[in-house]
């Protein structure tokens, strides 16, 4: 039992110093033992990304660094409309993993990205680009992925409540 606790006992202190850097706020604290579970087992964070408009709905793609050809995209048999990022408010999502400061967005809404005959192609990809829609903001949610996933609301939450203190990945101040 002491073994335990000398274990247990860090992890309790990193997770208030975590929560407290963010800001979560009380009843958040109180509502899930899943924050507190994830984050002894060291799961990664959650991240929330804002797009620089309103196009959570369309398909991320990342540019190599010339922005000349595509570094990332998915395969349309990876994509249907329930793989779209969940809304947090006020144009956040939660980042389903890939989400960095070269991604942009093509004019293709997950669903029909989806139905498209093949992957398509880097001159397909870069003729479906939609001019200006990039990513604005990425931060870190006192969260880890799991528990988001368990309970969506907690990163609604502190989006809503929060967002500004959580440590931010994108653009870097």
């Amino acid at each position: 039992m002491i073994l335990r606790l000398k274990f247990l006992l860090p992890a309790v202190a990193a997770l208030a110093t975590l929560m407290a850097a963010c800001g979560v706020p009380k009843e958040v604290e109180a509502i899930d033992q899943d924050v507190a579970t994830a984050n002894m087992r060291r799961e990664p964070a959650a991240r929330a990304f804002r797009p620089s408009g309103d196009y959570g709905m369309y398909v991320p793609v990342v540019l190599s660094a010339d922005g000349r050809s595509v570094s990332h995209r998915p395969e349309v048999n990876e994509i249907d409309a329930s793989m779209a990022p969940l809304p947090l408010g006020d144009n956040w999502y939660l980042d389903p993993g890939g989400i960095n400061a070269a991604t942009v967005f093509v004019d293709w809404t997950y669903a029909e990205y989806g139905h498209l005959p093949a992957t398509p192609t880097d001159a397909e990809i870069l003729a479906h680009l939609i001019p200006g829609a990039r990513i604005a903001e990425i931060i870190e949610l006192p969260v880890g992925r799991m528990a988001v996933r368990h309970n969506p609301s907690l990163a609604i939450r502190t989006i809503a409540e929060r967002a500004d203190s959580c440590r931010r990945i994108y653009p870097v101040k």
